[in-house]
């Protein structure tokens, strides 16, 4: 099933991988994790890649996510490849 993002510019992102897919308490809730490598604002990409964490929401048996937030701190995330998120979807490893 082919799934269709709201609110979520893929454009600046170089890759996606690494993710993570969560249940929520509610049974009907799921967590997205991902990790995304953006290519950085004005700098060359050969510099590196500005690397984040993007958390979607989306629902069982939808075709819709939703993308919730970006966690963003270049002091402790700097080049992941894998994420393993929290079923509150407020954190990760």
């Amino acid at each position: 099933m082919r799934l269709h993002t709201t609110n979520f510019d893929f454009t600046d992102t170089a890759a996606l991988h690494g993710m993570d897919v969560v249940p929520s308490a509610d049974p009907d809730k799921l967590w997205i994790y991902l990790v995304n490598h953006r290519l950085p604002k004005g700098l060359d990409p050969k510099d590196g890649f500005d690397s984040v964490i993007e958390l979607f929401e989306t629902h069982v048996g939808k075709r819709e996510v939703k993308h919730v937030r970006t966690f963003n701190d270049s002091r402790y995330i700097i080049n992941p490849n894998d994420v393993v998120g929290l079923p509150d979807g407020k954190g990760f490893y």
